[in-house]
């Protein structure tokens, strides 16, 4: 695990010490045997979600879900600063089993069980792209985007880069572990998941003719859904 230390009396401590129960919170709620990232700590608090009160519970939340958008820190961090290749590359396969979950089909051999999505709605030259939820793609059920449901595009874009760093971390590899089938991967090889990940955003761009992308999910209160402005 990466160390440092911050000078400056207590104040310099504290910081330390706060770097420290990160980096370990972080380590028990990214699971090393599957590469499935908790979106809270295990055991947590309950304080109602957004229609809370502030009144606390002792419920043990521990979040079921594994927010794409979190690529971008807990788990890039984890990535960088705990030495567990083991994990990097759990991580890489988890999120491109469920990549493939937004297709124009329901056939399980291309992909996740999805067979509540509306894939005839699913543009049939679009790749797969990740969701809100990384393996719970339909957790939003409102479609918001231009395409079906919230695809979250700072998310989408923050798994690409948390691959990228499990990548680099691993040495760069770019023999077999980069170009070899995964049979439970659907026969995508980890090069042809960063590939497809790359083309959804040109793909989105060319479809909705933004030469932007930009988020539409959560982060921004769902501003596609309220008032299209931006």
């Amino acid at each position: 695990m990466t160390k440092i230390h911050l000078t400056g009396t207590k104040f310099g401590d504290m910081l330390h010490n706060i770097w420290v129960a990160n980096l370990i919170e972080i380590d028990n709620k990214f699971d090393s045997d599957t590469g499935f990232f908790h979106e809270s700590g295990k055991d947590y608090p309950w304080y109602g979600g957004y229609l809370g009160i502030g009144t606390w519970v002792n419920s043990g939340r521990f979040h079921r879900g594994a927010f794409s958008r979190s690529s971008d820190h807990f788990v890039s961090l984890a990535l960088r600063c705990i030495n567990n290749l083991e994990r990097n590359n759990k991580y890489v396969d988890f999120v491109d089993k469920y990549f493939y979950y937004f297709r124009n089909n329901h056939d399980p051999k291309l992909g996740p069980p999805n067979a509540t999505f509306k894939a005839e709605k699913y543009p049939a030259d679009a790749p797969g792209h990740w969701g809100f939820v990384v393996n719970n793609p339909q957790s939003q059920g409102c479609e918001i985007n231009e395409i079906p449901l919230p695809e979250e595009t700072d998310g989408h874009g923050s798994v690409m880069i948390g691959r990228w760093l499990a990548w680099r971390t691993l040495g760069r590899p770019t023999d077999e572990w980069l170009t070899s089938p995964r049979e439970d991967i659907y026969g995508k090889s980890r090069w042809d998941t960063t590939s497809d990940a790359a083309e959804f955003v040109c793909w989105l761009m060319d479809y909705t003719g933004m030469d932007l992308v930009w988020c539409e999910g959560e982060s921004t209160g769902w501003g596609a859904l309220n008032n299209k402005t931006f």
